[in-house]
């Protein structure tokens, strides 16, 4: 009988198929957005986690702060958050994500600086412990948020988003700060996986990227207090491996969010933000 792991890869192998079926840029509406999608860039229309982040932060980053994502994609997470007046910044080591994220910013009536259009939602900032968490405690726990309500048309004029091409924060501009930090990290950390997630999109190895995000991050944030480098995650990740990673960085991770969300074929998914505490202060 399949493990809940197996069942997961097997459902993960079949929808990448479909997402890699693509051979040109598609559309699809998420939140109240149209997304363009290019083929070479992880697809939001068939894996929900960046639209679930994207929802969460919207509701955490307020207007006027400085937020950075690393790893945009199409864009999803950081619309959200320039949707709720944050001043978004975006890199990527993929030239097609970061042109397509320009793309659907424009399209959006959205920019880096400001959201054109539309409104914002309020969260509750409570912290709990960083998980050591099985699959059926997280679902216990889990909370499943509502998208916002569509946004009103708009004639305002809009700056081109500032979205880089980048390895992590190698192209920011010196001295650059940030309040928040984001990116959905790829969650595989071993090659002994399925073939269709032995990508850079989904496969870091040994968590290699994902340890120079935590200890260079430090450089890029304000030094006011509730700024924070976050993490988005999974169950299916390797959240042990990923805890011992923020130890040795000098970081400790909290609960930010936590929620589920279903693939097309009914596969639970649990996801994370995880907030780095810096034990250097």
């Amino acid at each position: 009988m399949a493990t809940e792991r197996q069942h997961w890869e097997d459902s993960i192998s079949r929808i990448l198929q479909k997402a890699l079926s693509h051979k040109e840029i598609y559309t699809t509406p998420i939140n109240g957005f149209e997304v363009s999608i290019h083929p070479n860039v992880y697809s939001p229309k068939y894996f929900p986690e960046s639209k679930w982040y994207g929802q969460q932060l919207e509701r955490l980053v307020k207007p006027g702060q400085d937020f950075l994502e690393v790893g945009v994609g199409s864009g999803i997470v950081s619309m959200h958050v320039a949707r709720a007046g944050g001043k978004v910044k975006g890199v990527d080591i993929n030239p097609d994500a970061v042109a397509i994220t320009k793309m659907n910013f424009s399209a959006n009536g959205l920019s880096s600086s400001r959201a054109v259009r539309g409104g914002r939602l309020r969260m509750d900032n409570s912290y709990s412990p960083a998980p050591e968490l099985s699959f059926e405690a997280a679902r216990e726990r889990a909370i499943v948020a509502r998208p916002p309500p569509p946004l009103p048309p708009t004639d305002s004029e809009v700056e081109e988003a500032d979205i880089r091409v980048s390895d992590l924060y190698t192209s920011l501009d010196p001295g650059t700060k940030f309040h928040y930090i984001f990116w959905n990290h790829p969650w595989q950390n071993s090659s002994a996986i399925v073939k269709e997630l032995q990508t850079e999109k989904t496969l870091d190895e040994g968590y290699k990227a994902l340890s120079r995000y935590m200890s260079q991050g430090r450089d890029y944030l304000h030094d006011v207090e509730g700024s924070a480098i976050f993490i988005g995650t999974s169950c299916f990740a390797d959240l042990k491996a990923l805890n011992q990673m923020a130890k040795e960085n000098e970081f400790r991770t909290e609960v930010e969010s936590q929620g589920v969300e279903l693939l097309e074929d009914g596969t639970e998914e649990v996801y994370y933000i995880l907030r780095l505490v810096d034990l250097q202060k």
